[in-house]
């Protein structure tokens, strides 16, 4: 569906997020799915429109859902109806198996085996910018608080929206390349905010919250960052957000912000994941080793981290360090 005769945001949404569930239901999903849970900007109740001369509604952000299901069902079966109701949607539907488990015990992967110590930002998002739109609600049986999530989240959501950048990840059909950059230098600013929100123990899963945040904030950002930091913050969320005027952040400020945010990094000692469960080392590993890379037993962080140290220093050694990263951190 399209947003074509809606006038209103909150009413395509409420329809969209039902047709969604019917064709679930169409497809006889629900005879294996215990649960169908709207996570990201739909789940937070934040998603971005445009809306075209003509007045018609343009989604422009993803629509991100998990279908949650129990491990004794073939996962196959999931993905077969996963890729039948993505391809009903014009829109950027992605359709997310979840096992029940990794509710139940707030795991942060399928096919990991013991409740971790320590949360991913996704999974701290998932219990508290989430929603049951069909099912059993899991995610109002637990809670997942912020000092649970690893603090190395900061670095690796950073990092990866720099490999992002580089790699220009699904180039859209009606976007410029001069566009499509500008919304990802802009997604970089936002991960630095979030990363610095993260290392101060206050993130939450909003973006308006963050901005709330962020603005409350303002005398330690602007010392920490410069006291151009938080103008050019705003007319980036105002871009992405709520659908503003087109910004274009300077690369040079950018790599700046990139620079400081990494001095956080180092300050506070971050150089090594706490999340990762058994099932993702061992792939992230086989993966690794197909490259011949050199980054040592810690190559997730020495990835990482050359992201960054290329991107502030404009090295152009970045391009091969984001193909590494896109083939063992990444997929």
């Amino acid at each position: 569906m399209d947003g074509i005769g809606y006038t209103d945001t909150e009413g395509y949404v409420s329809d969209l997020i039902k047709t969604i569930v019917n064709k679930v239901v169409e497809e006889k999903g629900t005879d294996y799915i215990s649960s169908v849970l709207v996570t990201g900007s739909f789940g937070r109740g934040e998603p971005t429109f445009e809306i075209t001369a003509e007045g018609v509604l343009m989604l422009k952000s993803d629509i991100e859902i998990a279908l949650v299901y129990d491990k004794m069902v073939d996962k196959k079966r999931v993905l077969d109806m996963k890729e039948r109701v993505e391809n009903q949607f014009s829109e950027a539907l992605e359709l997310m198996p979840f096992q029940k488990r990794r509710l139940v015990k707030a795991q942060n992967h399928n096919y990991a085996f013991v409740e971790p110590k320590y949360k991913t930002l996704f999974t701290y998002d998932v219990y508290n910018g989430s929603y049951t739109a069909w099912g059993e609600d899991y995610i109002s049986k637990r809670s997942v608080k912020l000092e649970e999530v690893d603090i190395y989240e900061a670095k690796r959501i950073v990092a990866n929206r720099i490999g992002e950048l580089i790699c220009y990840h699904e180039h859209g059909n009606n976007v410029s390349e001069d566009d499509y950059r500008k919304q990802w230098k802009g997604k970089v600013l936002l991960a630095i905010v979030s990363a610095w929100l993260v290392c101060h123990g206050l993130y939450v899963s909003s973006y308006h919250g963050q901005y709330e945040q962020i603005i409350k904030a303002r005398k330690e950002v602007e010392a920490y960052f410069g006291t151009a930091f938080i103008e050019e913050y705003q007319k980036v969320f105002r871009f992405l957000r709520e659908n503003g005027e087109s910004y274009n952040i300077k690369e040079e400020n950018l790599r700046r912000y990139v620079s400081d945010i990494d001095r956080l990094f180092k300050e506070k000692n971050i150089k090594r994941s706490k999340v990762n469960c058994l099932s993702k080392v061992v792939r992230s590993w086989i993966k690794y080793l197909k490259t011949k890379s050199n980054y040592g037993l810690n190559f997730e962080d020495g990835i990482l981290q050359d992201l960054i140290d290329c991107y502030v220093e404009e090295s152009p050694k970045i391009y091969d360090v984001s193909k590494i990263w896109l083939k063992v951190l990444y997929y």
